[in-house]
Protein backbone atom coordinates (compact mmCIF):
# COMPACT_ATOMS: atom_id res chain seq x y z
CA UNK A 1 0.00 0.00 0.00
CA UNK A 2 1.52 3.48 -0.74
CA UNK A 3 2.38 6.34 1.76
CA UNK A 4 0.81 9.24 2.13
CA UNK A 5 4.68 10.65 0.71
CA UNK A 6 4.43 7.93 -2.15
CA UNK A 7 1.04 9.16 -3.30
CA UNK A 8 2.05 13.00 -3.04
CA UNK A 9 5.18 11.91 -5.54
CA UNK A 10 2.96 10.17 -7.33
CA UNK A 11 0.42 13.45 -7.72
CA UNK A 12 2.99 15.96 -8.55
CA UNK A 13 3.60 14.03 -11.60
CA UNK A 14 0.32 14.04 -12.46
CA UNK A 15 0.02 18.31 -11.96
CA UNK A 16 2.93 17.96 -14.74
CA UNK A 17 1.72 15.50 -16.63
CA UNK A 18 -1.56 17.52 -17.01
CA UNK A 19 0.44 20.94 -17.57
CA UNK A 20 2.67 19.09 -20.50
CA UNK A 21 -0.51 17.21 -22.19
CA UNK A 22 -1.83 20.86 -22.22
CA UNK A 23 0.94 22.74 -24.01
CA UNK A 24 1.16 19.11 -26.36
CA UNK A 25 -2.77 19.02 -27.55
CA UNK A 26 -2.35 23.23 -28.18
CA UNK A 27 0.69 22.29 -30.21
CA UNK A 28 -1.09 19.60 -32.13
CA UNK A 29 -4.05 21.72 -32.71
CA UNK A 30 -1.64 24.80 -33.75
CA UNK A 31 -0.09 21.88 -36.19
CA UNK A 32 -3.36 20.87 -37.58
CA UNK A 33 -3.77 24.13 -39.50
CA UNK A 34 -0.40 24.39 -39.94
CA UNK A 35 -0.84 21.21 -42.41
CA UNK A 36 -3.90 22.65 -44.06
CA UNK A 37 -2.54 26.16 -44.52
CA UNK A 38 0.40 24.32 -46.64
CA UNK A 39 -2.11 22.74 -49.34
CA UNK A 40 -3.08 25.26 -52.13
CA UNK A 41 -6.45 24.39 -52.00
CA UNK A 42 -8.84 26.67 -49.42
CA UNK A 43 -9.44 23.98 -46.82
CA UNK A 44 -12.07 24.37 -44.46
CA UNK A 45 -12.46 21.98 -41.37
CA UNK A 46 -15.26 19.80 -41.84
CA UNK A 47 -15.48 17.14 -39.06
CA UNK A 48 -13.19 15.99 -35.83
CA UNK A 49 -12.99 12.32 -34.24
CA UNK A 50 -11.34 11.03 -31.58
CA UNK A 51 -9.79 7.69 -33.38
CA UNK A 52 -10.56 5.02 -30.75
CA UNK A 53 -13.45 6.65 -28.34
CA UNK A 54 -16.39 8.78 -28.58
CA UNK A 55 -16.06 12.44 -27.45
CA UNK A 56 -16.33 13.40 -24.01
CA UNK A 57 -19.68 13.10 -22.41
CA UNK A 58 -22.13 15.50 -22.50
CA UNK A 59 -23.53 17.39 -19.88
CA UNK A 60 -26.63 15.93 -18.23
CA UNK A 61 -24.98 11.97 -18.68
CA UNK A 62 -23.58 10.08 -16.47
CA UNK A 63 -19.38 10.62 -16.90
CA UNK A 64 -18.42 7.32 -14.60
CA UNK A 65 -19.97 4.80 -16.97
CA UNK A 66 -17.90 6.03 -19.65
CA UNK A 67 -14.39 4.82 -20.57
CA UNK A 68 -11.61 6.84 -19.37
CA UNK A 69 -10.28 7.22 -23.16
CA UNK A 70 -13.41 8.98 -24.03
CA UNK A 71 -11.98 12.25 -21.58
CA UNK A 72 -8.25 11.82 -23.41
CA UNK A 73 -10.12 12.58 -27.25
CA UNK A 74 -6.79 14.02 -28.73
CA UNK A 75 -4.60 10.92 -27.54
CA UNK A 76 -5.17 10.20 -31.21
CA UNK A 77 -7.71 12.15 -33.65
CA UNK A 78 -8.14 12.87 -36.84
CA UNK A 79 -9.64 16.16 -38.48
CA UNK A 80 -11.32 16.46 -41.35
CA UNK A 81 -11.16 18.70 -44.05
CA UNK A 82 -13.18 20.27 -47.34
CA UNK A 83 -11.69 22.19 -49.96
CA UNK A 84 -13.76 25.54 -50.96
CA UNK A 85 -17.00 24.74 -53.08
CA UNK A 86 -16.80 20.31 -52.40
CA UNK A 87 -20.13 19.42 -51.29
CA UNK A 88 -20.51 17.32 -47.71
CA UNK A 89 -23.05 15.21 -49.63
CA UNK A 90 -23.29 15.27 -53.00
CA UNK A 91 -19.49 14.26 -54.97
CA UNK A 92 -18.44 14.90 -58.12
CA UNK A 93 -15.09 13.40 -59.82
CA UNK A 94 -11.94 14.94 -58.77
CA UNK A 95 -13.51 15.89 -55.41
CA UNK A 96 -11.78 14.77 -52.44
CA UNK A 97 -11.27 15.28 -48.67
CA UNK A 98 -8.19 15.72 -46.57
CA UNK A 99 -7.71 13.60 -42.97
CA UNK A 100 -4.85 14.74 -40.55
CA UNK A 101 -4.60 12.28 -37.82
CA UNK A 102 -2.46 13.16 -35.16
CA UNK A 103 -1.56 10.27 -32.82
CA UNK A 104 0.44 10.87 -29.39
CA UNK A 105 1.48 7.08 -28.92
CA UNK A 106 1.95 4.04 -31.63
CA UNK A 107 1.69 1.79 -28.11
CA UNK A 108 -1.82 1.44 -28.38
CA UNK A 109 -3.64 -1.30 -28.22
CA UNK A 110 -6.62 -2.95 -27.88
CA UNK A 111 -7.50 -6.57 -26.72
CA UNK A 112 -10.42 -7.89 -26.77
CA UNK A 113 -13.27 -5.68 -25.90
CA UNK A 114 -12.31 -4.50 -22.75
CA UNK A 115 -10.88 -0.91 -21.88
CA UNK A 116 -7.36 -0.40 -22.51
CA UNK A 117 -4.67 -0.15 -19.99
CA UNK A 118 -1.57 1.86 -20.72
CA UNK A 119 0.35 -0.80 -18.52
CA UNK A 120 -0.05 -2.96 -21.09
CA UNK A 121 0.96 -1.35 -24.08
CA UNK A 122 4.83 -1.42 -25.62
CA UNK A 123 7.49 0.41 -23.57
CA UNK A 124 7.31 4.40 -24.36
CA UNK A 125 10.70 4.35 -25.90
CA UNK A 126 10.04 1.85 -28.50
CA UNK A 127 7.08 3.72 -29.90
CA UNK A 128 6.42 6.90 -31.63
CA UNK A 129 3.86 10.16 -32.32
CA UNK A 130 2.76 9.93 -35.53
CA UNK A 131 1.25 12.45 -38.08
CA UNK A 132 -0.84 10.26 -41.31
CA UNK A 133 -2.37 11.84 -43.95
CA UNK A 134 -4.91 10.61 -46.27
CA UNK A 135 -6.93 11.91 -48.96
CA UNK A 136 -10.26 10.45 -49.86
CA UNK A 137 -10.76 11.13 -53.86
CA UNK A 138 -13.59 10.69 -55.77
CA UNK A 139 -13.48 8.76 -59.50
CA UNK A 140 -16.96 8.98 -59.90
CA UNK A 141 -19.94 11.06 -58.74
CA UNK A 142 -21.76 9.50 -55.86
CA UNK A 143 -24.07 10.68 -53.12
CA UNK A 144 -23.26 9.84 -49.05
CA UNK A 145 -21.96 11.86 -46.27
CA UNK A 146 -18.68 12.25 -46.36
CA UNK A 147 -18.31 11.63 -42.65
CA UNK A 148 -20.87 9.36 -42.28
CA UNK A 149 -20.62 7.48 -45.75
CA UNK A 150 -17.32 7.63 -46.65
CA UNK A 151 -15.29 8.04 -43.41
CA UNK A 152 -16.75 6.38 -40.37
CA UNK A 153 -17.77 3.34 -42.29
CA UNK A 154 -14.67 2.39 -43.45
CA UNK A 155 -10.81 1.23 -41.49
CA UNK A 156 -8.25 4.36 -41.91
CA UNK A 157 -6.89 3.88 -45.38
CA UNK A 158 -3.27 2.88 -45.43
CA UNK A 159 -0.46 4.29 -44.00
CA UNK A 160 1.33 4.35 -46.86
CA UNK A 161 0.19 4.17 -50.32
CA UNK A 162 -2.56 3.46 -52.27
CA UNK A 163 -6.09 2.25 -51.26
CA UNK A 164 -10.04 2.24 -52.44
CA UNK A 165 -13.42 2.32 -50.74
CA UNK A 166 -16.86 1.39 -52.37
CA UNK A 167 -18.60 3.79 -54.33
CA UNK A 168 -14.96 4.58 -56.16
CA UNK A 169 -13.59 6.86 -53.30
CA UNK A 170 -9.18 5.82 -54.06
CA UNK A 171 -7.24 6.59 -51.07
CA UNK A 172 -3.73 7.52 -50.04
CA UNK A 173 -1.72 8.05 -47.40
CA UNK A 174 1.65 8.18 -45.95
CA UNK A 175 2.61 8.90 -42.61
CA UNK A 176 5.47 11.25 -40.65
CA UNK A 177 7.17 11.15 -37.30
CA UNK A 178 5.75 14.05 -35.22
CA UNK A 179 9.45 14.51 -34.50
CA UNK A 180 9.51 15.47 -38.42
CA UNK A 181 7.14 18.62 -38.24
CA UNK A 182 8.78 20.42 -35.61
CA UNK A 183 8.33 24.21 -37.22
CA UNK A 184 6.09 25.83 -39.61
CA UNK A 185 9.12 25.21 -42.11
CA UNK A 186 9.57 21.46 -41.33
CA UNK A 187 5.32 21.06 -41.74
CA UNK A 188 5.28 22.45 -45.11
CA UNK A 189 8.36 20.19 -46.06
CA UNK A 190 6.43 17.38 -45.30
CA UNK A 191 3.31 18.37 -46.74
CA UNK A 192 4.84 19.12 -50.19
CA UNK A 193 6.37 15.70 -49.86
CA UNK A 194 2.77 14.35 -49.79
CA UNK A 195 1.64 16.59 -52.13
CA UNK A 196 4.61 15.61 -54.54
CA UNK A 197 3.24 11.98 -54.62
CA UNK A 198 -0.15 13.34 -55.04
CA UNK A 199 0.37 14.32 -57.93
CA UNK A 200 1.91 11.04 -59.51
CA UNK A 201 -0.86 8.69 -57.78
CA UNK A 202 -3.86 11.29 -59.36
CA UNK A 203 -2.04 12.77 -62.48
CA UNK A 204 -5.99 14.30 -63.26
CA UNK A 205 -5.36 17.00 -60.57
CA UNK A 206 -2.27 19.19 -60.75
CA UNK A 207 -3.66 21.55 -57.39
CA UNK A 208 -3.42 20.20 -53.69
Amino acid sequence: MATEEQLDAALLDVRKAYRLIYLYQRRMLDLCSEIAGAFESDLNVYQWSSSHYEAPPRRGTNPLSRSAWDFLPLYDFCVLYLPEGVHYQEHKPDDWMLAVRVAADSGYAQVGSAEPDPRDFKGVASCEGTVKLYIYYCSQAFEANWYHGVYNINDFPRDYGEGAFENGVRTFGMKFSLSEMGDAKAVESCVDRFRQALREVFPARTEW
